[in-house]
């Protein structure tokens, strides 16, 4: 089956990592992106300036970038400011053995990602309508092998709130573009993928549940 250009490119990139089922999810992520453009003009959910078209390289091959350096099958993930579900839901997509929890603070966004998951019929992903640390305090044992973050800055009072809902090995996934001085005080990371081609600057940095402190604390 042949595709749009835009959508070969993800194509492409799943066969090539062998992932199953690449043509469900490309009408998967088809029927996301009608979504995201139905209710766009209503709430924020994407940037307004990105054309249609180039939600496809920008937010779903920029969401699914983990894939070449993670297996989040059989695991359990959290999106953290998860927006208009980005990554969450590319990932919930092309991983339907994870569990993925979308953790957005705005009522109005979590409403129209309910009705999202609702009509993509995606029941590995949840919503959750809290902030991180009203989240951590509330979670009732629930602990995550990833959070994933891509469009919040990490600052300083999130890291405590991180490292509570991390299983013991677990890692936060950070999505990172031009700006990194969010992160200069965590004295270990490690780069996943940097310099992705057609994505402009991007890097990929995991944080070990371990290094989620102020390296500038005595």
């Amino acid at each position: 089956m042949s595709y749009p250009p835009h959508q070969q490119q993800i194509h492409d990139f799943l066969t090539t990592l062998s992932i199953a089922e690449p043509d469900r999810i490309i009408n998967d992520l088809a029927h996301y992106h009608q979504l995201l453009l139905e209710y766009n003009p209503q709430v924020n959910l994407v940037s307004r300036k990105t054309a249609p078209e180039d939600y496809w390289r920008y937010h779903f091959l920029d969401s699914i970038l983990a894939l070449k350096c993670l297996d989040f099958n059989a695991k359990v993930v959290l999106d953290f400011g998860s927006g208009g579900g980005l990554p969450g839901i590319p990932i919930g997509i092309a991983s339907p053995q994870a569990r993925v929890f979308l953790l957005e603070a705005t009522r109005k966004k979590c409403l129209i990602l309910r009705q999202m998951l609702d009509a993509l019929h995606l029941k590995n992903c949840r919503v959750v309508n809290q902030r991180l640390e009203d989240y951590a305090l509330m979670a009732e044992g629930q602990r995550f092998d990833y959070i994933v973050c891509r469009a919040v800055a990490l600052e300083m009072r999130y890291l405590q709130p991180l490292r509570q809902l991390l299983r013991k090995n677990g890692r936060v996934i950070l999505y990172k573009a031009h700006r990194m001085d969010d992160i200069t005080s965590i004295r270990h990371q490690s780069l996943l993928e940097q310099d992705v081609p057609d994505l402009g600057f991007r890097r990929l940095v995991a944080i070990d549940r371990k290094d989620l402190i102020n390296g500038r604390s005595p």
